[in-house]
């Protein structure tokens, strides 16, 4: 739908505006189809408008509220096929992989301590103490090994 914006301008275009004749009414399809549900239940989207006299100001207004900004960003995503739930998974998973990772390591010292028949707690586990446990210190050597890996493939 073409709206003038200005008498010396040429008309804009607005593609999230769309006339009912039916209804003889406009309506925001970008806010009735992709908005949240504020967006939704804004007039224009919900029940449409036909108060041709203030047309102008009234879509002006709505193109430039929060809610219809929004909408419109739903529909770019939506239209350049960019799913955010697939990327936040995506995340999640990653982070439950290198947990995954942590729990082994972990894992892999108690058993080497228990076939050793190592005792686990030292007598001060403080972070200062110089010798804070069999098991703490094995962590912390297992950690700066792998840190030590890490850097290694890197290069």
């Amino acid at each position: 739908m073409l709206i003038t914006t200005n008498k010396d301008q040429p008309p804009c275009k607005r593609s999230w505006l769309s006339y009912s004749p039916a209804l003889n009414k406009v309506f925001c399809v970008t806010c009735k189809m992709f908005g949240l549900p504020k967006a939704k239940r804004l007039l224009i989207a919900s029940q449409g408008t036909n108060e041709w006299s203030n047309i102008k100001r009234n879509i002006e207004q709505h193109e430039l509220l929060p809610e219809h900004l929004q909408s419109k960003m739903s529909k770019a995503l939506y239209t350049n096929n960019h799913r955010i739930d697939l990327k936040m998974v995506h995340g999640t998973n990653k982070q439950v992989a290198e947990n995954r990772e942590i729990v082994k390591v972990v894992i892999n010292a108690l058993l080497y301590t228990a076939r050793q028949n190592i005792a686990l707690q030292g007598h001060n586990e403080h972070k200062l103490s110089n010798n804070r446990g069999n098991f703490l210190e094995l962590i912390n050597l297992m950690e700066s090994i792998i840190q030590f890996s890490i850097c290694t493939i890197k290069k």
